[in-house]
């Protein structure tokens, strides 16, 4: 009797297996084994490029993102009150003037009485990167310098 097929039936169907329960970890875990995979910044920043340009969408993005501030300092965070963010996680240090922009934009983006228009594309764009760094923040990673963009406000 030839014993080699059933044994290489057999490994065949304990890779297929081992296979299949690697792939449903895979989906059931949804990234859990990565640092703050599924932090606040990290669920803003996935639901942020999903969006396209448009005022009420600036809106929506800029209020997820103060929420989520709010979030991780368990209070409402303005640009006189950052030392709360830093005191929580100090990696946010290393975006300060990018933090100080957004206030800048906040500001500009729900109070803005002039008749000054500014460029949707641009300033969704800006709040990708900067909720990108806001995440990569979060998971304590170090944010490139270069990346960062200051005067999105004019």
């Amino acid at each position: 009797i030839d014993e080699k097929k059933p044994i290489k039936a057999l490994k065949i169907s304990g890779i297929i297996a081992l296979f299949s329960l690697l792939g449903l970890l895979y989906i059931y875990s949804q990234y859990a084994w990565l640092p703050n995979a599924r932090g606040v910044f990290a669920r803003t920043h996935r639901s942020i490029n999903k969006v396209k340009a448009t005022p009420a969408n600036i809106q929506k993005v800029i209020t997820d993102m103060h929420r989520a501030f709010d979030l991780v300092t368990e209070k409402t965070l303005f640009k006189d009150n950052l030392q709360d963010l830093y005191a929580k996680n100090s990696s946010f240090e290393n975006i300060d003037d990018e933090l100080r922009e957004f206030f800048k934009l906040s500001t500009f983006v729900f109070f803005n009485t002039s008749s000054k228009k500014y460029d949707h594309e641009e300033i969704l764009q800006w709040l990708k990167n900067f909720s990108r760094h806001c995440r990569d923040c979060e998971r304590k990673l170090i944010v490139d310098k270069k990346s960062l963009v200051i005067g999105i406000v004019k």
